[in-house]
């Protein structure tokens, strides 16, 4: 729902077309672009102590915008990515920060995200990253 966001309003994807997929083997940039977003503005909006992980994120996140600038075929700026962002932090429900770790919530599944290990936040971006393509949604979760 929320990662549809970033296609949506992208005319670079016909409504008489399916989008193209990612087939760098590398990833979809979009989709994790949207996934790290989700992670972010969950962080934000429940006021969760900042960790390691998401300052992994938060770098993550800035080297798939300067990505995306530099790589989309449709020409894209900060600016345009920052409004983006904002539209993701609007659709985090008010409710969304009410869970028990393990509850098998969305928020808990993104609560879990967060766990994990900076390094590997960083290792997956680059790898993410390490070719040059069109940033695209497809194939996503």
């Amino acid at each position: 729902m929320l990662l549809t966001l970033v296609v949506s309003s992208s005319s670079a994807y016909a409504q008489d077309r399916s989008p193209p997929a990612d087939a760098s083997g590398k990833g979809p940039v979009l989709c994790v672009w949207g996934i790290y977003q989700l992670i972010d503005q969950h962080t934000r909006k429940c006021g969760w102590v900042h960790n390691a992980v998401d300052s992994a994120v938060e770098a993550g996140i800035a080297k798939m915008d300067a990505f995306i600038i530099e790589n989309s075929s449709t020409p894209v700026s900060q600016q345009t990515l920052d409004e983006k962002k904002l539209t993701f932090a609007s659709q985090v429900p008010d409710n969304a920060c009410a869970f028990k770790p393990g509850d098998g919530s969305f928020t808990s599944m993104i609560w879990g995200m967060r766990q994990g290990d900076p390094a590997t936040v960083t290792s997956d971006i680059a790898e993410l990253l390490s070719v040059p393509r069109e940033p695209l949604m497809n194939p996503c979760l």
